[in-house]
C-alpha cells in the first residue's frame, strides 16, 4: 500500500505541472492566434481604407474637374472667338456662373462634412422670412428650366439662415439631377413640429443605394454611386438638420420622391397672416415659377467635352 501511495503522489507532482504547461501553452497558441487574426484584421482594415480613400481622391477629382472643364472651354469660347453676339455672350457667361455655383457647392459641402467630423460646426441663429429665403435658393435651378412649385405659407424662422439654405440647395439639386421633370417644396407645421418636403416625380432612389443613402463618401467600385456627386449632399444636409435638432428622411410616396426635412416648432417665429403673391404679382399662397434656358450651340457644347484644364 505504501508503494501505490508512493506512485500516487510521484504521479500526481508530474502530472499536474504538466497539465498546467499544456494549458498555459494552448493558452498562448489562442493569444497568438487571436493577436494574429487581430494583426490581420488590422491590416485588412488599413488595406480598405487607402483603397476607399484612393477611391475617393479619384472620384472627387474628376467631379471637381468636370465644372472646372466646363468652365475654361466656355471661357475658351469668349476669350478667342471674338464673339460679337450679345445673345451667345450672355448665354456662355450664364453657364459659367452655373457650372461655378456647381464647383462652389461641391467644395461647401466638403469643408462643411470636415467640420461636421471635427465637431466645429456650430449655428448661426437668426431671423429671416422664409418664403424670400427659399426663392433665393430656387432661382438657380429655375432659371435654368427646372420646373418647381413653392407651396408654402408666411412665415419668418429662427434658426442658422446659412445652413437651412444649404440643406433646401442640396434637396433641390439631388432633385433637379436624379429627380422628375416636376419639384414641389412644400412648407406645414404642426403642433410639434415644421416640415419642408421637397418631392418630385421621378423613378425615386435604387434599392439597392437606398440604406446608405445617407451616408458619406458613397461610392461602388471606383465611381460614386450618384453620377455627378461627390457623395456628400444628403450626408450633409442630414448632418445639418440633426444639429438644428431635428431630421431628414427618405420615403417614396404615391409614386414621387420624398425628401422630408422636420426641424421643433421652436425654429419658427409666430407671424400673422398676410397675402403673399406669386412671381407675376398676384396674390397667392404659394408660389409656382419655371424658366427654360436655351441649349448651348454645337460649338460650346463640343469645346466643353473636348477642352481639358490644363494640369500644372
Amino acid at each position: 500500500a505504501g508503494w501505490i501511495a508512493g506512485i500516487t503522489r510521484f504521479l500526481i507532482t508530474l502530472l499536474i505541472p504538466a497539465a498546467a504547461l499544456i494549458l498555459y501553452r494552448r493558452m498562448v497558441h489562442r493569444q497568438a492566434l487571436a493577436g494574429q487574426l487581430t494583426l490581420e484584421a488590422k491590416l485588412e482594415a488599413e488595406r480598405d481604407l487607402r483603397l476607399s480613400k484612393d477611391e475617393f481622391i479619384a472620384s472627387i477629382s474628376h467631379e471637381l474637374r468636370t465644372p472646372l472643364t466646363s468652365i475654361y472651354g466656355f471661357s475658351e469660347v469668349l476669350v478667342e472667338s471674338g464673339l460679337v453676339d450679345p445673345e451667345s455672350a450672355t448665354e456662355l457667361v450664364g453657364l459659367i456662373h452655373s457650372e461655378s455655383a456647381e464647383l462652389s457647392r461641391m467644395v461647401e459641402d466638403l469643408l462643411t462634412a470636415a467640420r461636421l467630423d471635427a465637431q466645429a460646426l456650430t449655428l448661426d441663429v437668426e431671423e429671416f422670412d422664409l418664403i424670400e429665403e427659399l426663392e433665393t435658393v430656387l432661382a438657380p435651378a429655375r432659371r435654368h428650366g427646372a420646373a418647381i412649385v413653392l407651396e408654402a405659407e408666411p412665415l419668418r424662422m429662427l434658426t442658422d439662415r446659412h445652413r437651412l439654405r444649404q440643406i433646401v440647395r442640396n434637396l433641390v439639386t439631388n432633385a433637379v439631377k436624379y429627380g422628375g421633370p416636376t419639384i414641389r417644396v412644400v412648407v406645414e407645421t404642426t403642433d410639434s413640429e415644421w416640415l419642408l418636403l421637397v418631392a418630385d416625380d421621378g423613378a425615386g432612389v435604387p434599392p439597392d443605394i437606398e440604406d446608405r443613402l445617407f451616408e458619406k463618401f458613397v461610392h461602388k467600385a471606383s465611381a460614386a454611386l450618384l453620377v455627378g456627386s461627390v457623395g456628400l449632399g444628403l450626408a450633409v444636409a442630414r448632418s445639418i438638420a440633426q444639429l438644428m435638432d431635428g431630421d431628414l428622411d427618405y420615403q417614396r410616396v404615391d409614386g414621387e420622391t420624398h425628401f422630408s426635412v422636420r426641424l421643433p416648432l421652436s425654429s419658427c417665429v409666430a407671424l400673422p397672416a398676410r397675402e403673399s403673391t406669386d412671381g407675376d404679382g398676384s396674390p397667392g399662397g404659394h408660389t409656382s415659377h419655371s424658366g427654360q434656358l436655351a441649349s448651348a450651340s454645337a460649338s460650346v457644347a463640343e469645346i466643353s467635352r473636348q477642352n481639358e484644364v490644363p494640369s500644372r
